[in-house]
């Protein structure tokens, strides 16, 4: 069985270039830019997903009746995890790769919700102003906090 690592991130760049390192690193990854077709892959492949990896700031046009949550797309990542992912799998190791981290911690805060990133299964990672920093905080992440190791 296959332990596959699902990576949803719109930016056509960064997608391909955080794949081909995880790939280098012996990582089993599928890559999508739309949170619909993400979807349609986690409902086929749940037994075997390890880890989901996640932008924040998405298009929300596939969120179909919960595109108002997203706050204009920036937090669409989030609320694809709490709609869709969380909701067959609460305990799915996720990493949240995104430079609006920040922006995720204040709604949190106001919405009296912040311990919900403070559970073990789930990491915060800044991409950070260089593509190889935030790479390698999420191969860190990946290994050292999730326990997630390459083939």
């Amino acid at each position: 069985m296959r332990r596959i690592i699902l990576y949803l991130e719109d930016d056509a760049s960064m997608r391909r270039h955080t794949t081909e390192q995880l790939k280098e690193q012996g990582y089993d990854v599928e890559d999508f830019r739309r949170i619909d077709t993400a979807n349609e892959f986690f409902s086929e492949h749940k037994e075997e997903i390890v880890c989901v990896i996640a932008d924040l700031n998405m298009s929300d046009n596939w969120l179909g009746d919960w595109q108002h949550e997203s706050d204009g797309g920036i937090l669409s990542g989030w609320v694809w995890l709490q709609r869709f992912i969380y909701k067959d799998n609460p305990q799915m190791p996720t990493i949240i790769y995104s430079g609006y981290i920040p922006y995720l911690e204040d709604h949190l805060r106001i919405e009296r919700k912040t311990p919900l990133l403070e559970r073990a299964n789930i990491a915060c990672v800044e991409k950070g102003d260089e593509e190889w920093e935030g790479f390698m905080g999420l191969l860190r992440t990946l290994k050292e906090k999730l326990k997630i190791e390459g083939s």
